[in-house]
């Protein structure tokens, strides 16, 4: 990335709130150069994407133009520090620490003294080991440096509380270890389970071995999120749910850690369910759902996440259950959604609510609405995202227009979506085979248009997924 865009995306990172924190901000700090530096953070933000030339004309007068955007990068990021101040255990342990470090320079022992406990006392019921370890660093420098009675035994019990601390994080380290381990080759699938295998092998030798006072909550995580990320590499789905599981019950036992990282106990959820559908237990939806409802979230970022998540799996338990009206009613929240949260949800997973909102209408015999929902995908501009989305799209498309007896234009579209598979060489994919089967029962006469689509539905048979083709071609058959 060019160095000239990093202001730009941290721009475009912030949320409204931490823009108006900025502008507050920037007239408390800002003295002599106040309105240049908001003009610039007020140029960068209009720009969707950053182009040089256009700031140029925004600003008129672009003298120190670098120094200018050097400057409110680091004046903005010293904005955020104030802004997520206090906001969360994490940045108050990073506070306290350097307090404590100001007060003992001063001298101020036992007002550093008690900032130090008060220190210790949120890592350790926060589970953050590391700081908890940094804080008794500190408070062993505190008692090297001014105590003088009794320094060695006190020392003594400190060095003691930190050997148990690093114990702890050793632990965590070693699972972490062989839970990255797991985790990048099943994202990457690029490694034999039988390698893998082994790495599960050492963490059943390493974690059963851990006295129950020396497991962290992250050494914990580690270990069930590797068995999981093994689990769904076998396809074992029942194993990754029950390690699942686990993780959920751990983080509901300390609800502080879900306040604390909303984001991760989300996400825990969002596998779950994913996993709950693969293992069709449906009945497991509503509670979980729920559950990721009522997580508390303090950011625009995090509540888009909710969004997606949320939406996009009830619409996906209302389609298995065949509730497509359901999933009909759901289309208002989620285009006023897709708009709120426009920039904070990926084009991928706009493009699946855009099909799914389809294949409901459709299966409810609304062909109209389900053909503006395909050709809102189909409209986008040239995207690498969801190729099989836009690939099934161009298909659905013929199928609504088919239905809908355009002709000419269902036959133009199929002319076009077989240059389409022959540039891509899917000539022999399921796509090519629902195209040249409707291309035959477009130009066949009306009494041999029904052993077309007995053609076509023996040929879809031994398909996996286009149920909502198959339905569709049944129903043409029983009319």
């Amino acid at each position: 990335m060019p160095a000239s865009d990093a202001l730009h995306d941290l721009i475009h990172s912030l949320d409204q709130s931490e823009k108006r924190h900025f502008k507050i901000f920037a007239k408390r700090h800002v003295l002599n150069g106040e309105n240049q530096y908001v003009r610039l953070f007020e140029a960068l933000d209009a720009l969707e994407t950053y182009d040089e030339a256009a700031l140029q004309v925004r600003l008129g007068n672009t003298k120190n133009l670098a120094a200018n955007k050097n400057y409110l990068y680091n004046l903005l990021l010293r904005s955020l520090r104030g802004y997520h101040a206090g906001r969360s255990a994490r940045t108050t342990l990073h506070e306290l620490w350097l307090d404590v470090q100001v007060l003992m320079e001063k001298g101020l022992l036992k007002q550093a003294g008690k900032l130090i406990r008060k220190a210790k006392k949120l890592a350790a019921e926060y589970h953050y080991d590391i700081h908890l370890l940094e804080i008794m660093l500190l408070e062993r420098k505190m008692t090297r440096r001014y105590t003088s009675n009794k320094a060695d035994e006190i020392i003594c019990a400190q060095q003691t509380d930190c050997h148990k601390a690093l114990r702890r994080l050793q632990y965590r380290l070693q699972m972490l270890d062989l839970y990255e381990t797991i985790f990048l080759n099943y994202r990457n699938q690029n490694e034999a389970l039988q390698s893998l295998a082994g790495v599960v092998d050492q963490a059943e030798q390493i974690f059963p071995k851990i006295q129950p006072q020396d497991r962290t909550f992250e050494a914990i995580i580690c270990y069930h999120l590797l068995h999981f990320n093994h689990a769904n590499l076998q396809r074992d789905y029942q194993a990754a749910n029950q390690h699942l599981r686990d993780i959920i019950a751990l983080y509901e036992a300390y609800p502080i850690l879900i306040a604390e990282d909303p984001e991760r106990y989300i996400n825990m959820l969002n596998n779950y369910l994913n996993n709950c559908f693969l293992l069709k237990h449906l009945e497991e939806f509503p509670a979980v759902l729920a559950k990721m409802k009522a997580t508390k979230t303090d950011s625009f970022r995090l509540r888009a996440l909710v969004f997606q998540n949320v939406h996009y799996l009830e619409m996906l338990y209302r389609l298995v259950r065949e509730e497509y009206a359901e999933v009909i009613r759901m289309v208002p929240a989620i285009e006023a959604g897709l708009q709120q949260y426009e920039g904070n949800i990926t084009k991928s997973r706009e493009l699946t609510f855009c099909y799914n909102i389809a294949i409901a209408y459709f299966l409810e015999k609304v062909y109209p609405e389900a053909l503006v929902w395909v050709n809102r995908i189909l409209n986008e501009p040239k995207l690498e995202e969801r190729q099989d989305i836009q690939s099934l799209s161009r298909i659905f498309q013929i199928v609504l227009h088919y239905q809908l007896d355009n002709r000419q234009v269902a036959e133009y579209l199929i002319q076009s979506a077989e240059r389409y598979l022959r540039k891509k060489d899917k000539r022999q994919s399921p796509e090519s085979i629902i195209v040249k089967h409707l291309k035959q029962a477009l130009y066949a006469p009306a009494h041999e248009e029904k052993a077309v689509f007995v053609c076509l539905a023996q040929a879809l048979e031994s398909l996996k997924g286009l149920e909502e083709i198959k339905i569709w071609v049944k129903e043409r058959l029983t009319a």
